[in-house]
């Protein structure tokens, strides 16, 4: 299976509509976190909300972290993209995915089959998605200091 290129191609415009899926960084940009848990009319709802989200986005980046929270929430987006012929962008952030990937061949085939671009916040990380054939790529939760300077603003 080949993996979608999600960098912008000659041409295109550089911004893509993603629909974000999962964690706080989701919330506090002011997109789409989830489905929420509801059963009956009410979770049908939300549930179809989600899947009309998706099938206008360009992208679907999906946060995630390990064991039984895969299967919850980025599971179900990952399959869903998929089957609206979506790039998926799997953003991981869990100290505890050497045992994770070890323990479940479900998440290990998912990540080596259905994901376009792993995206890891650290160096770590990057190696143990490597230890499982996996390519993950380091983007760092941090600010580079002598780049962006605190400075005081005017009200």
């Amino acid at each position: 299976m080949s993996k979608k290129n999600l960098s912008p191609e000659p041409g295109l415009p550089t911004t893509r509509r993603a629909l974000i899926v999962g964690g706080a960084s989701a919330a506090t940009a002011g997109a789409f976190t989830g489905v929420p848990r509801r059963s009956g009319p009410a979770g049908a709802a939300a549930r179809a909300r989600r899947t009309q989200a998706q099938s206008r986005a360009d992208v679907v980046h999906v946060f995630s972290a390990s064991y039984f929270s895969f299967i919850l929430s980025p599971l179900p987006a990952i399959l869903v993209g998929k089957l609206l012929g979506k790039p998926i962008l799997l953003n991981y952030h869990s100290g505890e995915a050497p045992d994770h990937l070890a323990r479940s061949p479900l998440a290990r085939f998912v990540m080596r089959r259905m994901v376009d671009a792993i995206v890891v916040p650290s160096a770590f990380l990057r190696d143990v998605f490597a230890s499982f054939g996996m390519t993950a790529t380091v983007v760092h939760n941090s600010i580079d200091t002598t780049r962006f300077v605190y400075r005081e603003r005017s009200t």
